[in-house]
C-alpha cells in the first residue's frame, strides 16, 4: 500500500513521516503522470486543482500540510487493485462546496474494507465512485469560522489528521471547534459587560486578522 501526493519527494516524504505519521510510502508526483496513467486506461479518474497565488498565500500560513504544488493538487482518491489488474474498489473526489472542495466526504477505512472484501468473491471490475460520504460540509462562511476556531481564532487551520484515526475525526475535531467557537462568544459577552473598552479591541483585531483570511479564502477558491 502506497500513496500518491502532487508534490516533490522530498515534501511527500517529510510530511508523510513526521506530520502524518503514516507506516506507508508516500510517493511524490508533481507533474501528474500517474493520474494522467489512471485516467487513458479508464481505471480511475483522479480530479486536479490548480492553486492560485492567493491559495499559496493559506498554505504558506499554515492552513494546510503541502505547500509545493507545480502541475496543481491531486483531489483525494482510493484505488485498490489486484496483482493480475482487477479493480477492487475505486473512489475519487469530485470537489464541490459539499464536501469542502476535497477536504471531506471520503469513504472511511471500514467502508473501504468491507467493499473489497465483498469484490474478491466477484469476478468483474468494481464500478467507478465518485459519492459524497458522511455529513455534507457546513455553508462557506460558518465552516471558515469553525477553521479560525480549530486555529483558536489567531490563524486559518485545516482540519488534517493522523495516523489512525478513523473516517469520522474530521468531524469530531468540527465539532470541538463549534464549542470552541460557541465558547469563545461567551466569554467575549461576559468580558464585554466587565471590560467594554480592552474586549472591544481584542475583538476589532481578531476580527481584522480572520478577515484578512477570508479575503484570502474568497481570492483561492
Amino acid at each position: 500500500m502506497f500513496g500518491i501526493v502532487g508534490v516533490p519527494q522530498d515534501e511527500a516524504t517529510e510530511t508523510g513521516k513526521n506530520k502524518w505519521r503514516l507506516d506507508f510510502d508516500l510517493i511524490g508526483d508533481p507533474q501528474h503522470q500517474t493520474v494522467q496513467y489512471l485516467s487513458e486506461k479508464n481505471i480511475l479518474h483522479i480530479s486536479t486543482t490548480t492553486p492560485n497565488e492567493e491559495w499559496y498565500a493559506l498554505a504558506r500560513s499554515g492552513a494546510g500540510d503541502f505547500k509545493t504544488f507545480e502541475k496543481g493538487i491531486i483531489q483525494p482518491a482510493i484505488l485498490a487493485i489486484t496483482k493480475s489488474g482487477r479493480v477492487l474498489f475505486r473512489w475519487s473526489c469530485v470537489p464541490d462546496a459539499s464536501n469542502a472542495q476535497g477536504g471531506m466526504g471520503r469513504p472511511t477505512p471500514d467502508h473501504v474494507w468491507k467493499e473489497i472484501q465483498a469484490a474478491l468473491n466477484k469476478s468483474e471490475d468494481a464500478p467507478h465512485d465518485h459519492k459524497n460520504y458522511g455529513p455534507a460540509c457546513p455553508p462557506a462562511f460558518p465552516f471558515f469560522l469553525l477553521m479560525m476556531a480549530h486555529g483558536n481564532f489567531i490563524k486559518l487551520k485545516a482540519f488534517t489528521g493522523t495516523r489512525g484515526q478513523e473516517g469520522t475525526w474530521i468531524y469530531k475535531k468540527i465539532a470541538v471547534s463549534a464549542i470552541k467557537l460557541l465558547a469563545g462568544v461567551g466569554v467575549g459577552v461576559v468580558a464585554g459587560c466587565h471590560y467594554p473598552l480592552a474586549t472591544a479591541a481584542v475583538t476589532a483585531a481578531l476580527t481584522a486578522n480572520a478577515m484578512s483570511y477570508w479575503k484570502m479564502i474568497q481570492k483561492a477558491a
